[in-house]
């Protein structure tokens, strides 16, 4: 990773250390305030992803240091060494929320939440799925899978977070025992999580091979000029066609390219006849300055300053320019011909 793209993947992720923190510390107080076990425990999840987050962040930095002498193969190592601390710490705060949810059920100590913590629910998804949106076009620029998994958990969050709002919705209602049953569901979420951070770090750390699993490495071509988000858009649809239809495929890595080829052809061919028809119209006037193209989807685009004698009336200049204007759009429908009149100085 080269310098320029470490500092914007930090950027990221700090923003995203930051969101997690404010969204832990909502729904940590409306979660108390409104009396809601499962708000509560959800605060302990968004805090796990806080330090998961800030473990990505470590390992950005030292894949970002060049080998030495000292270490021939890198410092990648390290991210799974932190990933592994990490994966305990957010294991054993899953473990302790069943056990005080599970006591809370025993002793029928669970109480019904109130209308407020539903307001913690709806500010998390909120900054969830802006997030969220920022992130994958972050991991989608820099082609970064730390990055881009970073965003996809951020996707499953809002998707939990709309079960945490019926949940505390139907105690809220008359069932205040599902409250503490959905913190349950929420620490399970928090082992898996955990679960699966410990299985990767240490099969990183041990060199373990693949086994059946495969990594997909795709160049898909695209149309030139096609939008930047239309091109994201189709490649994210391709990718979880990939995913979902291929269970043996582990990895997916799609980049996109353009025929540059065609596009050079297209604009030789515009440049050429805009040319061609100045050449055409050379004896009305003295000279072209300032000849500026430009080339957008389905769309090219010249503009000039054309230098004609200062007798020559505002009529005749004005018929010039639509003669060449109409000249070049005669074969490029599309075209815009931008041309300034400035008379020859004395």
């Amino acid at each position: 990773m080269n310098p320029e793209d470490y500092r914007y993947a930090r950027r990221v992720t700090i923003v995203g250390i930051l969101a997690n923190i404010v969204i832990a510390a909502v729904k940590l107080s409306l979660g108390l305030i409104g009396r809601s076990a499962v708000l509560v425990a959800e605060a302990f999840d968004s805090l796990s992803d806080v330090v998961a987050t800030s473990a990505v962040l470590i390992g950005l930095k030292f894949a970002s240091t060049p080998k030495d002498d000292s270490h021939p193969h890198g410092h990648g190592k390290i991210e799974s060494i932190v990933a592994l601390f990490v994966g305990i710490a957010i294991g054993v705060t899953g473990i302790y929320l069943i056990y005080q949810n599970t006591s809370r059920i025993y002793y029928k100590e669970y109480l019904r939440p109130e209308w407020i913590a539903l307001v913690g629910v709806v500010l998390s998804i909120a900054i969830k799925a802006r997030l969220y949106r920022y992130t994958l076009k972050a991991s989608t620029q820099l082609n970064s899978p730390s990055v881009r998994a970073n965003a996809f958990d951020h996707k499953a969050d809002i998707y939990r977070l709309f079960g945490v709002f019926f949940g505390i919705l139907f105690a809220i209602i008359g069932y205040p025992i599902l409250d503490p049953l959905a913190a349950i569901f929420v620490a399970f979420i928090i082992i898996k999580t955990s679960y699966v951070i410990l299985r990767d770090s240490f099969q990183d750390l041990i060199d373990r091979r693949m086994g059946g699993k495969y990594q997909v490495n795709l160049k898909v071509r695209v149309e030139p000029y096609i939008q930047a988000m239309d091109g994201v858009s189709d490649l994210q649809q391709l990718e979880e066609y990939i995913r979902k239809n291929i269970p043996s495929i582990q990895g997916t890595d799609i980049t996109a390219d353009v025929d540059t080829a065609d596009i050079a052809i297209q604009e030789k061919k515009f440049k050429d006849r805009v040319h061609k028809t100045l050449d055409k119209y050379a004896d009305r006037y003295r000279s072209i300055e300032a000849m500026e193209f430009h080339f957008l989807q389905n769309q090219q685009e010249v503009h000039f300053n054309m230098i004609v004698d200062p007798e020559m009336s505002v009529d005749v200049a004005h018929e010039i320019t639509h003669l060449i204007e109409k000249d070049i759009c005669s074969e490029f429908q599309n075209a815009q011909v931008i041309i300034h009149i400035e008379p020859a100085g004395k």
